[in-house]
C-alpha cells in the first residue's frame, strides 16, 4: 500500500514538473538569413567584421532577432514584445553589455537607420528557393538608381511579422530584402526555417546588461564600432 502511494505521489510530482516546463516554453518559428554586403572589404574594411547571418524567432508574444559578428567580440539582439509594443535592443562589446528599451513608434537608433526605400514596380506572384505563393516587387533607395528585390510570403501564417521594423506595412515573412547599417548597404536572404522551442528567459534582459538611455547606447556603439 505504501509503495503504491509513493508511486502515485512520484507520478503527480513528475506531471507537475512537466506541466511547469511546458508553461515556461514557447513554440517558435525560426528563420535563418544570410547577409550579403554590397560594399567590398577593400572599399570599407568594416565589412569584413560585420555579421554574415541573422536569426529571427517568432512566438505568439515576442519576436527575437540575433546577429553576431566582429570575430565574436560583438553581438546584438532585439526583443520585440508584441503585446506592449516595446523593443529591447541589446549589444555586447567585448566585456561591455548594454540594453536600451524603446517603443515601436520611436525612431530607430542612429546606427540602425537606413535610407527609405521607394517602390519601383507592382507586386508580382513568384516563388523563392522552393517556397511557393510568394510576392515580389522592386524597391530603390532615394537618390540611387540601383533597384533591389523584395520578396515575402504569407505561407507561414504569422500575424504582423514585421511589426516594429521599417517593413511593418508588409504583412508577410520577408524572404529577400535590402537594408543599411552604419551607412553600409546589404541584401538579406532567407536560408532556412524550422519549428523550435524557446524558453521564456530568452525574452528577458540579462542581469549583466546595463540598461541605458538612447544617447548613452548610441555613444557606446560609436566608441566600440570599428572605424
Amino acid at each position: 500500500m505504501k509503495r503504491a502511494l509513493l508511486a502515485t505521489l512520484c507520478c503527480i510530482a513528475l506531471a507537475s514538473c512537466q506541466s511547469t516546463k511546458n508553461a515556461d516554453d514557447n513554440e517558435a518559428k525560426a528563420f535563418e538569413y544570410k547577409i550579403k554586403y554590397l560594399v567590398s572589404p577593400e572599399e570599407n574594411p568594416v565589412v569584413a567584421l560585420l555579421p554574415e547571418k541573422m536569426f529571427v524567432y517568432y512566438t505568439k508574444q515576442h519576436i527575437y532577432y540575433y546577429t553576431e559578428g566582429w570575430m565574436g567580440f560583438f553581438s546584438s539582439s532585439q526583443i520585440l514584445n508584441v503585446h506592449d509594443s516595446t523593443r529591447a535592443v541589446l549589444a555586447k562589446f567585448l566585456d561591455k553589455k548594454f540594453a536600451h528599451i524603446q517603443n515601436f513608434s520611436e525612431m530607430p537608433l542612429k546606427f540602425e537607420s537606413f535610407k527609405p526605400f521607394l517602390v519601383a514596380d507592382s507586386v508580382f506572384d513568384t516563388s523563392f528557393n522552393g517556397i511557393e505563393a510568394c510576392q515580389r516587387y522592386l524597391v530603390y533607395a532615394e537618390n540611387q538608381d540601383k533597384k533591389h528585390k523584395l520578396v515575402y510570403t504569407n505561407k507561414f501564417n504569422i500575424q504582423n511579422p514585421n511589426v516594429g521594423t521599417p517593413f511593418t506595412h508588409i504583412n508577410g515573412v520577408l524572404l529577400q530584402f535590402p537594408m543599411h547599417t552604419m551607412g553600409i548597404p546589404m541584401e538579406v536572404e532567407l536560408v532556412c526555417s524550422k519549428d523550435t522551442i524557446l524558453n521564456d528567459s530568452v525574452f528577458l534582459i540579462p542581469k549583466e546588461h546595463q540598461i541605458v538611455d538612447r544617447a548613452k547606447f548610441e555613444s557606446v556603439f560609436e566608441e566600440y564600432a570599428p572605424k
